[in-house]
């Protein structure tokens, strides 16, 4: 029996969790949807690839055995869940800032490409749920004695996933007939994303650990 008769079954399953993690809404789809409303497709676009690039960082370390490097330490794992919250609040605030004033909606329009990226792997790195989604799939999924090749396969797969699943919220959010629905309500849609955000950013903060 070849390692793969042995991980194709785990790297299915462990594929299938990732996908229905993906596609669940949270603050990268909040961040890659408002971005490629307002105008800003190639930020947008980035983004995908900075949230793919954070999500691929956290399976990595989990998929080799690194995640001690993040999760060996009290004060590492309370550091990346407050700063995961006070990043989705300042979100928050910046979406809340853009609904009336022309001056910094503009600005988010003309966010550049290094800019989308960076706030995509922002977004994607201070999450905790995302380091004890990865924990909990791969640790009870994926064993020693299965190899390497069936995880980096696994890693490739889910990344492809990521970048796949966000591109076509990109593409979606950013055809003609949405960005004029999204202007039309811009100033309410803004303040619903910020609210969503620091909503997000407090439950994480005061309330989410990592288990």
């Amino acid at each position: 029996m070849t390692p793969w008769d042995l991980a194709l079954p785990a790297v299915l399953t462990a594929l299938t969790l990732w996908m229905a993690a993906v596609i669940s809404p949270g603050p990268s789809f909040m961040l890659v949807s408002q971005l490629a409303a307002s105008r800003s497709r190639p930020a947008a676009f980035a983004a995908c690839l900075g949230i793919s690039t954070g999500s691929a960082i956290y399976a990595s370390l989990t998929l080799f055995g690194l995640s001690f490097l993040i999760t060996g330490s009290a004060l590492v794992v309370e550091g990346v869940r407050i700063a995961g919250g006070c990043y989705l609040i300042w979100l928050g605030i910046q979406s809340w800032r853009r609904a009336g004033n022309k001056a910094a909606a503009r600005k988010m329009a003309e966010t550049t490409i290094f800019a989308g990226y960076r706030l995509g792997l922002a977004t994607a790195l201070t999450n905790p749920k995302a380091i004890a989604f990865f924990l909990g799939l791969f640790g009870a999924i994926f064993t020693p004695e299965m190899g390497t090749a069936p995880k980096v396969a696994t890693l490739i797969a889910g990344f492809t996933i990521n970048i796949t699943w966000y591109a076509l919220v990109c593409t979606l959010f950013s055809t003609e007939a949405v960005r004029r629905r999204y202007q039309g309500m811009k100033g309410w849609l803004d303040r619903i994303f910020g609210s969503i955000f620091i909503l997000f950013g407090l439950r994480l903060t005061f309330g989410g650990r990592l288990s």
